[in-house]
């Protein structure tokens, strides 16, 4: 895997983590997301013993195990939008394409996007069935 510099750097950055989830971005808009800094090695999901590391382009959030309340694949249609997304119904989505979304619901409004705070936050994954697999034993750990 290829590091930045700031990679090193990172606070969020820990050696425990458990496994490593791509986001999948479609060919057209890894040239948009690029814009915002999201690039293919720096979107990514980190999971832990103990939480969540959720890397999008310059967005970083920690979700604690406790704070996961259920797990799912869902369909994301285009008029969602691409790219960070936050919407009046609490929902974060951090999407590079429409196929793979996971949804993560939360057991509290914990995670935010420019001053809105969301309990769901919506991912598209490489391997949405081993992120879904993956999450399972944190929680009900």
């Amino acid at each position: 895997m290829n590091r930045w510099l700031w990679d090193y750097f990172d606070p969020y950055r820990s050696e425990s983590v458990l496994d490593r989830f791509s986001v999948r971005m479609s060919p057209g808009v890894r040239v948009l997301l690029f814009l915002t800094g999201a690039v293919p090695s720096n979107c990514i999901v980190e999971v832990s013993d103990a939480e969540l590391r959720v890397h999008f382009g310059l967005y970083k959030t920690i979700i604690p195990r406790g704070d996961l309340s259920s797990v799912k694949s869902v369909s994301w249609a285009l008029w969602n939008g691409l790219g960070f997304r936050v919407n009046l119904r609490d929902v974060l989505g951090l999407i590079g394409s429409t196929r793979g979304v996971v949804q993560m619901t939360l057991r509290e409004k914990s995670v935010s996007l420019m001053g809105m705070r969301c309990d769901t936050v919506s991912s598209s994954n490489e391997d949405p069935e081993g992120f879904i697999l993956a999450l399972e034993p944190i929680m009900h750990a």
